[in-house]
């Protein structure tokens, strides 16, 4: 087994073990089927995805997913494991939310999150309305 370091975590199969397991895996074929019809629609493209993010790419913890698709899990996972959790209080003090993440919250409250930074940085004293620190 050879082993390389991808950007993204260390590879512990050969380049002939993908092939083998895209060759066995019906949803590979499915997917690669639509994206040839497709023209080659990069949304739609096939693509190797962990199943666990903390784990590293073996053959046991990988899976087929098209690239919107991994583009999505990607990020949700991102919201998970990264990121410090913070707090949204009323201006009375009174918490009103907690997040995972700065991010979290600027997809969850579908605001934007450079502004939310700004209140927990100082640089605003309020965003929308509430105070914003730091969970700790």
């Amino acid at each position: 087994m050879i082993e390389r370091q991808r950007k993204r975590g260390t590879v512990y199969y050969t380049r002939l073990e993908l092939i083998a397991f895209c060759e066995k895996s019906k949803n590979f074929q499915r997917l690669f089927a639509t994206w040839l019809t497709s023209g080659c629609q990069l949304s739609i493209r096939p693509t190797i995805d962990r199943v666990d993010p903390l784990k590293n790419y073996s053959l046991d913890n990988i899976q087929v997913l098209t690239y919107s698709e991994n583009n999505k899990k990607g990020n949700s996972e991102l919201i998970k494991t990264k990121g410090k959790k913070i707090i949204q209080k009323n201006d009375k003090g009174k918490i009103i939310n907690r997040f995972n993440s700065i991010k979290e919250a600027g997809i969850i409250l579908g605001i934007n999150p450079t502004n939310i930074c700004n209140a927990l940085r100082g640089r605003l004293k309020t965003f929308k309305n509430c105070i914003w620190e730091y969970d700790r």
